[in-house]
């Protein structure tokens, strides 16, 4: 059947040290406890009646180089019933309990299934509570809701493309908080703006709005760039963070003084942005262009907000970056390439009001192989420090590096 039963660590002194693996089958030696559970959409509950009957699953013994063996049972589907590791003879059980559909309900780890010797398990169950991983799913196969141990529960709700659009913890909930964490797509499904929201509405009354909706957005004359037609329980008010694909109009609407930071500059040294000429315009169709992300502060207020401008060469590699900092200064970064793709110098550039700019060099060395020996740093045009140097053997390993600082 092919199936490996030893395998040997490389050097004479793993010869007598396999990590052997055999095939067994369940029986008095190797029982496995049976847990079944409901279908049920909106509750859960688990019932533990004795064990499987001897042949009934495949069970995998693998014992480690120092003798420790650990035990993994499945059924006929192929899934994991059971991992059990074995300190001395003590057995540490974790079991996976699935529903008739096969998805995974609920996770009892050694702590949770010591306790579970027999009868039914409630969600109100305080080892439940505490210890296990419990999920729970829509018709359409979907998890809507999950646990982790000592947590609260953790709601989700999708929309009619199978896309998570809102979601929420047990944090979000407290003291009637009703925050809902929301994410946006544009019409490729591409993750367009996020942000936190309050949302006066229960989990299944969500889900039943927008479980018939494809909540998706175009670009357009929005606060940010996009139009706001989906997901009407949320407003532009809770937006955290927003990306941008495919060209530059998102940077027209930006204030002129950001405008001309983040506007694209052509530096020697290193490559020129795209452009296609039959179109006479920049086409980094597909691309992140450019990106928002709000900046809280420690009382949960929006105190800055940075936002980024991509510019890219033709194969579609980042060459310059351009970003308005938290501090009122700019951010700058260039990169130049070889023909492998494999970067060759960085140059990065540091500004704030009222002071010089800081700036840093990184250059990139390769041998024949395009494998790294060498990179080196520069600080405001002073001295260049070599920060690592790399070596390699006859079969292309690493043999030595070299670091170095300041």
């Amino acid at each position: 059947m092919s199936r490996v039963i030893k395998q040997y660590g490389p050097g004479q002194e793993w010869n007598n040290a396999p990590i052997k693996t055999d095939y067994l089958s369940n029986n008095s030696s190797y029982p496995c406890a049976k847990f079944t559970t409901t279908d049920s959409r909106e509750t859960i509950s688990i019932t533990r009646s004795g064990v499987y009957a001897d042949g009934e699953l495949y069970v995998t013994r693998m014992t480690d180089e120092s003798g420790n063996a650990a035990y993994e049972f499945k059924d006929k589907l192929g899934q994991v019933l059971l991992t059990r590791q074995m300190n001395g003879s003590t057995p540490h059980d974790t079991y996976y309990i699935y529903d008739s559909y096969g998805n995974l309900r609920a996770v009892l780890p050694p702590e949770a299934s010591a306790q579970f010797i027999s009868g039914i398990w409630y969600e109100s169950n305080t080892y439940l509570r505490n210890y296990a991983f419990v999920y729970k799913y829509d018709t359409r196969n979907r998890c809507i809701a999950k646990k982790i141990p000592g947590a609260d529960w953790i709601y989700m709700v999708y929309d009619k493309a199978d896309r998570l659009i809102l979601s929420q913890d047990g944090e979000q909930r407290t003291g009637g908080r009703n925050q809902w964490s929301f994410t946006k797509y544009d019409a490729f499904g591409r993750i367009i703006l996020t942000g936190i929201h309050v949302i006066n509405k229960t989990h299944a009354q969500l889900r039943s709005t927008y479980e018939n909706t494809v909540v998706k957005e175009s670009p357009g004359d929005g606060s940010y760039g996009y139009t706001w037609n989906t997901l009407s329980d949320i407003s532009y008010v809770g937006v955290l963070t927003v990306n941008h694909y495919d060209d530059y109009d998102h940077l027209l609407s930006q204030e002129s003084r950001f405008r001309a930071n983040l506007s694209y500059t052509a530096r020697g040294g290193y490559d020129t942005r795209h452009i296609n000429s039959s179109l006479g315009q920049k086409t980094p169709k597909g691309l992140l262009t450019g990106t928002r992300v709000k900046v809280i502060d420690n009382n949960g207020n929006v105190s800055s907000e940075i936002i980024t401008a991509l510019y890219y060469d033709y194969k579609g590699q980042v060459i310059q970056s351009k970003s308005l900092n938290h501090m009122g200064g700019t951010e700058e970064e260039y990169t130049a390439y070889n023909f492998t793709g494999q970067p060759t110098s960085t140059l990065h550039i540091h500004s704030v009001p009222g002071k010089a700019a800081q700036t840093e060099l990184y250059t990139y060395s390769y041998d024949h192989a395009g494998r790294n020996i060498e990179v080196k740093h520069q600080l405001n045009g002073g001295a260049e420090t070599v920060l690592a140097q790399n070596t390699y053997d006859e079969l292309g390993r690493l043999k030595t590096t070299t670091a170095n600082g300041p």
